[in-house]
């Protein structure tokens, strides 16, 4: 699968405007059709997913942001140390 990546650049800009307005939901979104567009373990994968778990802990959805958060991790090959992944909700 072949990943273009001024969409996914495009979507991901997108979701970072709508989490910089607190539309949290809608960029959740934003990141997950960027992630639909990448093949599996590609780099950029990472960000978006720990972007994923931002919006989650934002919505206060903790098992949510957990569960990517471990999917954030298995691309990396088990390392979670993405500096997005080291903030815990409270």
């Amino acid at each position: 699968m072949q990943a273009d990546t001024a969409q996914v650049a495009g979507l991901k800009d997108e979701g970072n405007k709508l989490f910089g307005r607190k539309e949290y939901s809608k960029a959740f979104d934003a990141y997950e059709r960027a992630l639909k567009m990448l093949p599996e373990g590609h780099t950029e994968a990472v960000l978006l997913h720990s972007n994923k778990a931002a919006c989650s802990m934002m919505l206060k959805k903790f098992v949510s942001c957990s569960l990517i958060r471990m999917r954030c991790a298995d691309p990396l090959g088990g390392d979670a140390s993405h500096k997005g992944l080291q903030k815990q909700p409270p």
